[in-house]
């Protein structure tokens, strides 16, 4: 993959900080994101948002799986998560424009 490709898996890798890379929840900014297995919260300004993300084949116990690792097996999630929320929405419009804005 080439390193400087920008899509919505590598702005959560980037974007997640290193303390949460392996943990089942992540601040990204001001937005709040927990993966509580088969969904995924949401939390910002607005209010909170449900993702339901469930897939075929997998089971987590809620609230004991790397968000990160769900995203990265799971990429098409990005996209809802980015879809759901406005605040990531322009998070990640920024990225686009300008890698260093995380």
């Amino acid at each position: 993959m080439d390193a400087h490709r920008k899509t919505p898996l590598t702005f959560f890798q980037q974007a997640i900080p290193e303390p949460f890379k392996n943990d089942s929840n992540a601040d990204i900014g001001e937005v709040f994101i927990a993966l509580i297995y088969p969904e995924i919260l949401i939390r910002d300004a607005t209010g909170d948002y449900i993702i339901d993300c469930r897939q075929d084949g997998f089971y987590a116990e809620a609230d004991d799986f790397p968000l990160l690792n769900f995203l990265e097996m799971f990429p098409t999630i990005c996209d809802s998560l980015i879809a759901e929320c406005t605040a990531l929405k322009q998070r990640y419009e920024r990225y686009l424009t300008d890698l260093q804005c995380l």
